[in-house]
């Protein structure tokens, strides 16, 4: 009930440090309850293999995790809100620190979890198969001895290769096809597939080979409802893209002009040299991906007026 009433458009759990079964309400997002609830879920997820809790963790680990932290490594916050500011924990609870050591505090110290959490279910096995999650660029080696290469431009590009050699591993490969990606393409050699989305995709042989995937990368509208009724959350792929005054600074905050999906629909995701991801719309506003929303301390805004 927790992933249906109480997960933030973030993809984080908890408000004011409770669940309350209103994720539209504003209060304290705190860092350590998105930290342990995301534990939790990979707990439960080692119990059942449901792909529905990877793709939690998925929106959660690029917008909620992420996005408590400063890009620089160099703080998070205790809370990371939906519309708002982000504060480093430093300052929000720095009634926690002790002398000469402003920076610890419970928020502090569990924040660097949440972030490593990913690596414990990027690629799972078992006996039989060798299940890929994540699909960021990455090189590995399974306890199971199947090397993983995958490279690409995820999660800014639903675009990937993934290279595998097998070293006679007797193995299936199973590959997640997130919910959000209805119209998901696989290709390895001349065989085309398309798979069923919230789903693992399954071959049952061996081989040494590059397939490559095509996500949908087709925008798409969460809509709001009790406060946040008539507004809508956009996300492209995983990321959820927020509103961020300093990157509209010639553009009205307290009311928003109203955005168009069809200007959303025709804007290709852009990532620039310092690591953000941009929205462009051909109407003047820009939409930057959470994890890089609100880092020069200004306002911003997650459910934004779409008008479709």
């Amino acid at each position: 009930s927790i992933l249906r009433t109480d997960i933030h458009n973030t993809g984080a759990f908890s408000t004011d440090e409770q669940a309350v079964g209103n994720p539209y309400t504003n209060g304290a997002i705190e860092t350590c309850c998105v930290v342990a609830f995301n534990a939790l879920a990979y707990e439960v997820l080692k119990l059942t293999g449901d792909p529905a809790l990877l793709d939690f963790l998925e929106i959660s680990h690029y917008n909620a995790v992420l996005g408590y932290y400063s890009p620089t490594g160099r703080w998070s916050t205790y809370n990371t809100p939906m519309a708002g500011t982000k504060m480093a924990n430093y300052h929000q609870i720095v009634f926690q620190s002790r002398p000469g050591s402003p920076d610890l505090n419970c928020c502090s110290v569990n924040a660097p979890r949440g972030v490593a959490l990913i690596g414990e279910w990027a690629l799972l096995e078992d006996e039989e198969t060798l299940y890929i999650n994540d699909f960021e660029t990455l090189s590995a080696e399974t306890a199971g001895g199947v090397s993983v290469q995958i490279t690409g431009e995820y999660p800014c590009s639903g675009n990937v290769a993934i290279r595998l050699h097998s070293h006679g591993v007797p193995k299936k490969l199973g590959f997640r096809i997130p919910a959000w990606s209805k119209q998901t393409t696989v290709q390895l050699g001349a065989d085309i597939y398309h798979p069923e989305p919230g789903r693992y995709f399954i071959l049952e042989r061996v081989w040494d080979d590059t397939l490559h995937i095509a996500f949908d990368f087709t925008p798409r509208l969460l809509k709001g409802e009790m406060e946040y009724a008539g507004q809508s959350s956009v996300y492209v792929g995983p990321i959820l893209y927020a509103w961020d005054r300093a990157a509209n600074a010639a553009l009205p905050f307290d009311e928003l002009p109203p955005l168009f999906f069809t200007e959303i629909l025709a804007a290709a995701p852009e990532r620039l040299p310092d690591g953000r991801i941009l929205l462009r719309l051909a109407g003047g506003p820009i939409l930057t991906d959470f994890y890089h929303t609100g880092l020069s301390g200004c306002e911003y805004k997650t459910w934004l007026p779409v008008r479709e």
